[in-house]
């Protein structure tokens, strides 16, 4: 949907007035949604086969739907008068002038919007971000030292005279019972299985464990049944097993002579722990790029000299007051017993406000300003990003998200977060690192 006609009158100091008009079919398609929202906060059944205006009627009569369409139509409509501008804004846009909608009958509002305005960083060269330096310890070197080794580990024969232990490789000749019938999937003179390792039964296991090589046993034990249903439905078998071997997971021994032969580069265990340590401490002095989004754009924030206007930092004070309560409301919690489980009464979460708030406006307003100067374009990828981003990586519902803000006439809002996404990126990758 997109406004017909547009008028724009710049109205100074940043305001401008913007009159457009809507087709008769898009103001019918309004009506529709509208009602349909109506229907669904007053308990009105909007799958019924009657007309929902007429059930709408017959619920709040004439005046109260009549006066909540004046109120809903122009709502609906001035997301897509903004969508529309080809510059950006800030504040919310505000109706200076919606006469009565009428179905069927184009449709003409006014809205005033305040252009965004564009500044200058006082430098555009990379930033200087500061990172913790993190030490690789002994311990971590020792634990990637006990991993090589274990993923080297193998079964190795057990010649000793021992019984079976829990972890053991056992190597049974095994006879399964149904009362007097042969179980064939069971009945094998040579299954090798891990003991404790779900390849049998618990029961099973537990009747193997203790026995030694050249030992013969017969038990019983519940099995699942080739037809079972789920995991009660079991039957009982008889078994008659004789240990011929075993075996146990046997790793290397960490000699200078095995690192040599078995890692390549390295020809000793104090080479290879050398080598481990210089890896981790280069993958630490590579951070993660989101770990660098946040201190990047605080960094191109303190290169801004900007007014604040107390409507734009009212704005955003709201907005993340908006965010926390809803937050708070997903978890079914009261606003004070959330904010607590932040570590916050209402006092610090007043300072949180100001002071996020402040930091929101001049990191936005800084990335903005980077985006100007490089001439960051945005592709429908950028856009993509940011909805899987608010759908927590989820791909489907990232699909929903974008949709619904499609059809609402809310894209201007993800186009600006794609951009200041992308200077953000843009600029973290250009940033100088320092550890301390």
């Amino acid at each position: 949907m997109k406004p017909e006609h547009m008028s724009l009158v710049d109205e100074g100091d940043g305001k401008v007035r913007v009159e457009a008009s809507f087709a008769a079919a898009d103001v019918s398609s309004v009506f529709e949604v509208v009602r349909r929202i109506l229907a669904y906060t007053n308990a009105v059944d909007s799958t019924s086969d009657e007309d929902i205006r007429t059930l709408l009627l017959e619920k709040l009569g004439q005046d109260e739907v009549e006066s909540r369409c004046a109120e809903g139509v122009p709502a609906i409509l001035v997301p897509w008068i903004v969508d529309a501008l080809d510059f950006e804004t800030i504040l919310d846009p505000v109706v200076v002038d919606a006469p009565q909608p009428t179905q069927g009958v184009p449709y003409a509002l006014a809205v005033e919007v305040t252009r965004k305005p564009r500044y200058a960083l006082a430098s555009y060269e990379p930033v200087r971000v500061q990172l913790p330096k993190s030490e690789v310890t002994d311990e971590e070197v020792e634990g990637y030292l006990r991993q090589i080794v274990l993923d080297h580990a193998a079964y190795a024969e057990v010649e000793e005279d021992r019984p079976v232990r829990p972890g053991d490789r056992v190597n049974v000749a095994i006879t399964t019972l149904r009362g007097a019938e042969l179980v064939e999937h069971l009945t094998s003179p040579s299954r090798s299985f891990d003991i404790g390792e779900g390849w049998f039964s618990p029961e099973f296991d537990e009747n193997i464990t203790d026995m030694r090589r050249g030992e013969t046993k017969t038990f019983e034990f519940q099995a699942l049944g080739l037809h079972s249903r789920n995991e009660h439905d079991t039957e009982t078998l008889t078994c008659t097993v004789t240990v011929s071997s075993l075996a146990e997971f046997t790793p290397p021994e960490l000699t200078d002579k095995w690192v040599a032969s078995h890692v390549e580069g390295v020809g000793s265990v104090r080479e290879l722990e050398e080598a481990i340590r210089a890896r981790m401490a280069q993958e630490r002095a590579k951070p993660d790029e989101e770990a660098l989004l946040r201190p990047v754009a605080q960094e191109l924030s303190r290169r801004l000299d900007m007014h604040i206007s107390d409507a734009l930092y009212e704005k955003v004070v709201n907005d993340l007051i908006f965010q926390i309560s809803r937050q708070a409301e997903q978890r079914n919690l009261p606003l004070d017993d959330y904010l607590a489980t932040q570590g916050m009464d209402r006092e610090a979460f007043g300072t949180y406000l100001m002071d996020r708030a402040r930091e929101a406006i001049l990191e936005g307003f800084a990335l903005d300003s980077y985006a100007d100067h490089f001439g960051l374009e945005l592709a429908d990828a950028d856009v993509d990003e940011v909805f899987l981003e608010m759908a927590g990586g989820r791909v489907a519902a990232a699909s929903s998200l974008r949709k619904q803000y499609e059809q609402g006439g809310h894209m201007y809002e993800i186009r600006e977060k794609a951009r200041r996404l992308k200077a953000n990126k843009h600029a973290a990758q250009r940033a100088v690192l320092t550890f301390g």
